[in-house]
């Protein structure tokens, strides 16, 4: 059973499902698998109208940059050439040795890198990549506020112009 496109100055206005007799009853549909209303018909070809694309809100354009923020944290860092993950568990892992490190200038630990290699830490490593996530972090909220003052100002409208800010650097 074929469906048929019915047409009003090449514009799908119905579709409809009819039996193989339907050019008697439609004699200005066309059959068609693909066509939905709205559809243009040209040279025996269904296309959609081009729509257009409505600009993002304030609230689109906010949990966009929150997202991107958040992206940017926990995408990791290097120090001193040594790949440190930023996601919640890393930090908090990097931040208990850090404690560790502060209590004692002898104190080394194990430590596997974010691209898996293996190093054994002392304690001034420790505490270097302990501050070094932590003013990432911190970096990140502060980039973030910036974006969503210039969003609310109207004067950043796009998320390619979210993408292009000041973010911190993952590497």
């Amino acid at each position: 059973m074929p469906n048929i496109a019915i047409l009003h100055d090449n514009v799908v206005v119905n579709v409809v499902a009819c039996g193989d007799d339907w050019q008697g009853h439609f004699p200005d549909g066309v059959a068609t698998t693909t066509a939905a209303i709205g559809d243009i018909y040209a040279d025996g070809v269904f296309t959609a109208p081009a729509r257009p694309v409505s600009p993002p809100t304030e609230a689109d354009l906010i949990a966009y940059a929150a997202a991107k923020r958040w992206q940017v944290e926990t995408g990791g860092i290097v120090v001193a050439g040594i790949p440190v993950a930023t996601d919640d568990r890393s930090k908090l892992l990097v931040l208990g040795a850090a404690r560790l490190a502060y209590a004692s200038e002898t104190f080394t630990t194990p430590f596997k890198a974010a691209d898996g290699s293996l190093h054994t830490l002392t304690a001034a490593q420790v505490i270097a990549i302990s501050d070094a996530g932590s003013a990432h972090v911190q970096a990140t909220f502060e980039t973030f506020a910036a974006v969503a003052a210039q969003i609310e100002a109207g004067t950043l409208a796009t998320f390619a112009e979210i993408d292009a800010a000041a973010w911190p650097s993952n590497t």
